[in-house]
């Protein structure tokens, strides 16, 4: 076909100039009359109108007419394309994946992988899929963990030989417009599940108590909907729950007995609304027909402990505010300002080897203050405790760095204002509030035991009162206390610039050691805080809740000990009332019969009651003859399945917060929480071996010698933990040794209301 075109690039007069070259490397290059195409493409693609209509464009079509696109490094583009091997691979008779084809399992674990740190992006997962494959793989995997999930509530028979029974507990809590749902479940074939139930935006419900129960209906019943919003089908536009299994809806509503969210007003009334407990008009009837505990969550209980109990006391008040929570505190100054911060870093690195305490970590700037977590003050006031001279330090080189601006007329008042009570008060408060984290930490997780919750908190309650009561209390010999006492035992003057251009002397500490009276006085006011700590107890974890009657399947620890037959049918009963079980003695023989063997299963393989009792009843249950454990099975259900912590909830938040702040379709959304964050593989045999490589370790100084901060504060755990193991209980306080004041008399009155309304 000859071309008289007088263009100086013509497709066609390149191709019959060098047409053999071209056909040589480019074999299925073909001319026709309306340009340039692939003839591999066009037989393969023409049969297959719904890949045609995707592959192959002006190639299958001998459209293309450009000149450039006959240049061979185009040509090779194309012969590299994935639409061209497809067509080379299938006109060879070589079998291929199409679009609608399954992945593979190994891209299936890559994108696990992936989605356990990241969400899927715009570009899809490299070497996986794309943006919208990878998409509706990860909503594959969530499914498939939803419908293991839903497999729990699925009929069968009981280790008893009967019908299966189940309990639910419900963890939920409201955040930026969402209600998302988390819940542990367990059955009488001794079975136990946990995880998120689902995700609802508030928008289309409200966020008050009603709009709450009502988005907690709707969580559970589209929970029981299988293959709910597949992402991008085509007509996707589900406005009702598809598919919904009303058998395990029915077993699911019925199964929840527990309902447990944060003190917030509107989530507790919501959760007694759902139980039937406030209102009997039509729209507020009951929901959930067997829910019957309500309970608010044991980590805000905790840290009440702190935030009530200080309060009361104006002199406590006061060391906390001008030292921490105050605008221009030291820490809030030094916080915020990078300038400050290579101060307070430079003045730790230069701190005389013979005060330090513990071991810096090179890049330490600042006292790590959260102000929006009320207890991350306990870390604030324990660093300043263990690097006090480096901290008065930094205070006043702002001073007089910054003496003529607002930082530094705050870090003047602030030298001018402090004393060795101050002082000795703060390192005070300082074991007080690590001991009530601790706690804290302790109870901060979903799975927290339920039956050592009324130990740790009784726990508490003896160590702070051997720490700080008593005619010799124990924080004057170990802790922050006992640190502090040290520190100001020898004098040391800082020089304060004044207003009027003079300059102040501000003494820290005496060569004589603190006065008796002074450490008394600080005492007294810690015997006040303890006085109100232990109410505050009292009123969030009221002995008389049936949850705390979980303590007698305690079969680890100390307390296992403690526990004798007429405490057993007392709280035995307690229980079968709260759960609507028939008042039946026999569980108690149960108890007493199968106790031995969950402890063993305990001691051997080193669990926590409640496994230990699944394994234990599962050993009794092997035998030819099956022992009777009904009545005891019914009421352990419920203890395997109840919680006391939404800390499961919050966490998730946290986790997916950066992930799914974007995001509109609350699918996906549901979709990250199932699958994102997911923990490692633990325990034993799962893990890697450390090889030794018998490479000797460096020798260090003397001050390299010393603990890390964590590693000084276990080693005060510990010691305290000793100490007050040996030490006998104090008595409560008598009215003199206390520094009280009205104030306190209105929070202790508040309390006992509040545990009256309980």
């Amino acid at each position: 076909m000859l071309c008289n075109c007088s263009q100086g690039k013509c497709a066609r007069c390149f191709f019959q100039r060098n047409e053999k070259k071209l056909l040589e490397e480019f074999h299925w290059l073909e001319q026709a009359s309306a340009g340039f195409g692939c003839s591999l493409c066009r037989q393969f693609y023409a049969g297959k109108p719904m890949l045609s209509a995707a592959h192959g464009g002006s190639w299958r079509q001998n459209g293309v007419q450009k000149h450039a696109s006959l240049q061979p490094r185009n040509l090779r583009k194309h012969a590299d394309s994935q639409e061209h091997q497809r067509a080379a691979d299938g006109m060879a008779g070589v079998a291929f994946a199409n679009a609608s084809s399954a992945p593979s399992h190994e891209d299936f674990r890559q994108l696990i992988m992936v989605l356990q740190k990241h969400t899927v992006g715009r570009d899809g997962v490299d070497k996986v899929a794309g943006h919208k494959k990878a998409r509706r793989m990860a909503w594959c995997i969530a499914e498939a963990s939803r419908d293991m999930k839903r497999d729990m509530w699925r009929p069968g028979v009981g280790a008893d030989g009967k019908p299966v029974i189940f309990s639910t507990t419900l963890y939920q809590d409201a955040r930026a417009g969402r209600l998302s749902i988390r819940f542990s479940a367990a059955s009488s074939a001794m079975d136990t599940c946990s995880g998120h139930l689902y995700t609802v935006n508030l928008k289309d419900f409200s966020t008050d108590s009603v709009g709450l129960m009502k988005a907690t209906m709707f969580a559970l019943r589209a929970f029981c909907c299988r293959r709910l919003h597949p992402p991008y089908l085509e007509g996707n536009k589900q406005v009702t729950l598809p598919d919904e299994n009303l058998e395990m809806r029915a077993r699911l509503l019925s199964s929840v007995e527990t309902f447990c969210s944060d003190a917030a007003s509107d989530e507790i009334r919501a959760g007694r609304m759902l139980a039937g407990q406030t209102s009997v008009t039509d729209e507020y009837l009951p929901r959930l027909p067997n829910l019957k505990m309500v309970v608010r969550d044991r980590p805000h209980a905790v840290r009440r402990v702190l935030t009530r109990g200080w309060q009361p006391d104006g002199y406590l008040q006061e060391v906390a505010t001008e030292f921490v929570a105050g605008k221009g505190s030291p820490v809030n100054r030094i916080q915020h300002s990078h300038v400050f911060q290579d101060f307070f870093s430079a003045n730790i690195k230069a701190l005389d080897p013979g005060l330090r305490a513990v071991r810096t970590h090179p890049h330490m700037q600042d006292l790590s203050y959260a102000p929006h977590r009320f207890e991350s003050a306990t870390k604030p006031l324990a660093r300043i405790v263990l690097f006090l001279h480096a901290f008065l330090a930094t205070v006043s080189q702002i001073a007089w760095d910054r003496k003529h601006e607002e930082e530094g007329k705050d870090m003047a008042r602030f030298l001018l204002w402090l004393d060795d009570e101050r002082l000795l008060t703060l390192a005070l408060m300082a074991d007080a509030a690590t001991e009530t984290t601790d706690l804290l930490r302790m109870v901060d997780y979903q799975g927290h035991p339920v039956d050592e919750l009324g130990a740790n908190v009784l726990g508490l309650k003896h160590r702070v009162r051997k720490l700080f009561l008593g005619a010799a209390p124990l924080c004057l010999r170990t802790g922050f206390t006992a640190h502090m006492i040290k520190l100001l035992g020898s004098e040391r003057v800082f020089t304060v610039p004044s207003a009027r251009g003079t300059t102040k002397n501000v003494r820290v500490g005496h060569s004589g050691g603190m006065s008796e009276v002074v450490i008394q006085r600080c005492l007294s006011r810690l015997a006040a805080w303890i006085l109100v700590a232990e109410s505050t107890l009292d009123a969030e974890f009221p002995s008389f809740e049936a949850m705390e009657c979980f303590s007698i399947f305690t079969v680890t620890g100390e307390s296992r000990d403690a526990v004798h037959t007429v405490s057993n049918t007392s709280k035995m009963s307690r229980l079968q009332r709260a759960f609507g079980l028939p008042d039946d003695y026999a569980a108690v023989d149960q108890l007493v019969r199968f106790r031995r063997m969950a402890e063993r299963a305990a001691k051997e393989e080193g669990l926590q009651s409640a496994a230990a009792w699944r394994e234990g009843l599962r050993r009794a249950t092997r035998t030819w003859t099956k022992p009777e454990l009904s009545a005891l099975l019914q009421v352990m259900v419920r203890f395997w399945a109840t919680g006391a912590s939404t800390s499961g909830v919050e966490q998730s938040f946290g986790k997916t917060k950066t992930l799914c702040e974007g995001l509109q379709e609350i699918s996906h959304v549901n979709d990250i929480m199932e699958y994102y964050g997911a923990s490692r593989a633990s325990g034993i045999g799962n893990r890697e071996r450390r090889s030794d490589c018998g490479i000797t370790r460096a020798q260090t100084s003397s001050s390299s010698r010393l603990p890390s901060m964590q590693g000084w504060l276990q080693d005060r755990k510990q010691a305290v933990g000793q100490a007050t193991a040996q030490a006998p209980l104090p008595p409560e306080p008598q009215e003199a040794e206390v520094m009280w004041s009205q104030k306190h008399t209105n929070e202790i009155k508040f309390l006992q209301d509040l545990l009256e309304r309980s």
